[in-house]
């Protein structure tokens, strides 16, 4: 396994949280883009404990020194901060926007719910792996949050989570991420 594919994306997500202040967009368009990098930025490290646990911690965008593994427990703690801002600065489903004013669809752009489910996924893996079941109170809450919105369903059968969610054809996603296979990196390694 490589993290780079991660660490390209956090370092992007990191430039976005160090400059976004320069771009003089009014409050609301900078919380929108803020919140979204903070819950990108966040969903990466998360997947990062989660298949090396302890690893480079990397918040500052100019930030280019060699840098060793943070313990897990501390970037997790990075993590809740940043999703819980994400959250504060997100608005709901139903309300993002383009600058333009135009209703945006497409759950590849995190709302507030989308933080509050990554959220609650961060908190239940702390309290297994970290044996820490007190987190499970504050993930049933993050929980609680998404499945109280209105514009998220869950599914009633376990296999309509393959055949509506996963496709993309139902209420019930709330994160997806795009792939444009025509713009994907290979190498040949033979």
């Amino acid at each position: 396994f490589s993290w780079m594919y991660e660490y390209k994306a956090v370092s992007a997500a990191n430039l976005v949280i160090g400059n976004l202040y320069r771009a003089g967009l009014p409050e609301e368009r900078y919380r929108f883009y803020m919140g979204q990098a903070l819950c990108i930025r966040a969903c990466l490290y998360f997947q990062i404990i989660r298949l090396w646990g302890a690893a480079p911690l990397v918040l500052e965008y100019e930030d280019i020194s060699e840098t060793g593994r943070t313990p897990w427990r501390e970037i997790a703690g990075h993590i809740v901060a940043d999703l819980l801002l994400a959250a504060e600065y997100l608005p709901p489903a139903d309300q993002l926007k383009d600058p333009e004013g135009k209703p945006l669809t497409a759950r590849q752009i995190p709302g507030r719910g989308t933080a509050y489910a990554i959220l609650a996924g961060v908190y239940a893996w702390i309290a297994g792996y970290g044996k820490e079941p007190e987190s499970y109170v504050l993930g049933i809450e993050r929980a609680g949050e998404v499945l109280g919105d209105p514009h998220y369903r869950r599914v009633g059968r376990p296999e309509e989570a393959c055949t509506e969610v996963l496709p993309g054809k139902s209420e019930g996603r709330i994160f997806e991420v795009c792939h444009d296979s025509s713009r994907t990196e290979s190498t040949d390694l033979g």
